[in-house]
C-alpha cells in the first residue's frame, strides 16, 4: 500500500509541470503627502492607495533531454 501512495505522489508531482504557477500580492497605504514644505497637490489632504496584483506562468519545455 506504502508503494501505491509513493506512486501516485511522484506521479502528481510529474503532472504538475503541465499546470501554470499563480502567485498573488496586495499592498495598502494610508498617509499624507508633504513635498518639502510646499504645498501638496492635494491640499495635505490624507490619501488612501491599495495595490493588487495576479501574476500566472506557464512554461513551454519543448527540447526534454531526460527523455534520451
Amino acid at each position: 500500500m506504502a508503494r501505491v501512495e509513493q506512486a501516485r505522489a511522484i506521479a502528481m508531482q510529474a503532472r504538475s509541470q503541465f499546470v501554470p504557477n499563480v502567485t498573488y500580492s496586495g499592498t495598502v497605504s494610508r498617509g499624507e503627502t508633504i513635498c518639502l514644505g510646499l504645498g501638496s497637490p492635494n491640499n495635505g489632504n490624507t490619501v488612501s492607495s491599495t495595490l493588487a496584483a495576479l501574476n500566472a506562468s506557464w512554461e513551454l519545455d519543448l527540447w526534454d533531454v531526460s527523455a534520451v
